[in-house]
């Protein structure tokens, strides 16, 4: 069992109570108050004990804006099922977090909750989660798999961004909307299924995924965004159903691998030029509903 080496207590502005400990183990293990609603008080723990691995227990029931960013001595963190919400930029910037450990009852990944944890290996999100909110995970650069459960409405924009080792993400049907940039620069994702519950992919939601191989749209999608699919260049496959109706300027410019297209009846517009670029494009097929095409679409198209 291990023995507690230092411990204290934190009083807040409305009167409110924190108490810490920190045992041999290297755990530092937290009670009582973290945020009063303007002031938080993670960085006031005062202690030449050293931890790594942050518990927060049942009593705790907020985390505050910027508690715990910059903690690079971080290497895991565990949550309790009372944490309904992860505030703005909770954990941002720990550069050595390598696991964080949450319970069902987590509701919302607050903007910039994890963004520039460049350590992080792997997460398992709730079922409970709601939403996730932008720059949540951007730039960390360790994480390889992620799967979005099923409830999940909204990821905000930039949430995965520069998420270069990330391989896979599995989207719920429950997700309406991919927000602009949400995985810009994720050069390792190598297949991507866009659930029929989208309606819109945003302007860049996978500007230069390098690695994107295989990209399947399904019929519920009515607009692909402006640069949405710029830059993948490894990609070699796309299924696009019916129900699209605009393709966005330059939303598969520079796909440089991508031998054949068809274009669905239910497209009307194709931006200007959206397939600008496509140097291995050999073949395609254009619906009679397509009424407008815009200019340079099929530009640099050389074979």
């Amino acid at each position: 069992m291990a023995n507690i080496i230092d411990k204290g207590q934190i009083t807040l502005q409305d009167g409110s109570v924190m108490s810490w400990n920190i045992t041999d183990d290297e755990v530092l293990t937290i009670s009582g108050a973290l945020w009063d609603g303007s002031v938080t008080v993670g960085k006031d723990i005062k202690s030449e004990a050293k931890f790594r691995h942050l518990v927060l227990d049942e009593s705790v029931q907020a985390i505050g804006v910027f508690n715990f960013s910059d903690w690079n001595c971080l290497e895991e963190v565990t949550l309790p099922p009372s944490i309904k919400c992860i505030e703005h930029a909770a954990f941002c910037g720990c550069k050595n977090l390598k696991r964080v450990n949450l319970s069902d009852g987590l509701e919302i990944i607050g903007a910039d909750s994890f963004s520039g944890c460049e350590s992080f290996e792997t997460i398992i999100l709730p079922a409970t989660l709601k939403k996730i909110y932008e720059y949540a995970f951007a730039g960390c650069e360790s994480l390889q798999e992620i799967v979005i459960p099923e409830g999940v409405t909204i990821i905000g924009e930039e949430a995965f961004r520069d998420c270069t080792n990330l391989r896979k993400i599995v989207l719920p049907s429950s997700i309406t909307e991919i927000g602009c940039n949400v995985f810009l620069g994720c050069t390792s994702l190598q297949k991507i299924v866009i659930p029929s519950s989208v309606t819109m992919i945003g302007d860049d939601a996978f500007y230069k995924c390098a690695g994107l191989e295989e990209l399947v749209i399904s019929e519920g999608v009515t607009e692909i965004g402006d640069y949405a699919f710029s830059d993948c260049i490894d990609l070699r496959e796309v299924v696009i159903h019916e129900g699209v109706s605009k393709i966005g300027f330059r939303a598969f410019d520079g796909c440089s691998s991508l031998c054949e297209i068809v274009i669905p009846s239910s497209v009307t517009a194709i931006g200007e030029e959206a397939f600008r670029d496509c140097a291995s494009l050999r073949e395609v097929v254009i619906s009679e509903g397509v009424s407008e095409i815009g200019f340079r679409a099929f530009g640099d198209c050389i074979n």
